[in-house]
């Protein structure tokens, strides 16, 4: 039997949000994911920032 689609919410755009959703995508490639956030641009983690300097 076929599973559907992971469904799954995130509340804050921040970097803690955008890397859960990074990971759930890792984990689940068809999985539906919605970010909910008051930024007018969605964050990005930190760590990576570094790289770009």
């Amino acid at each position: 039997m076929k599973q559907p689609a992971m469904k799954v919410c995130i509340v804050g755009g921040g970097g803690a949000g955008v890397t859960a959703a990074n990971n759930i995508r890792q984990l689940g490639p068809k999985a539906e994911i919605t970010v909910f956030t008051k930024r007018k641009v969605i964050g990005y983690p930190l760590v990576k920032c570094p790289a770009f300097w």
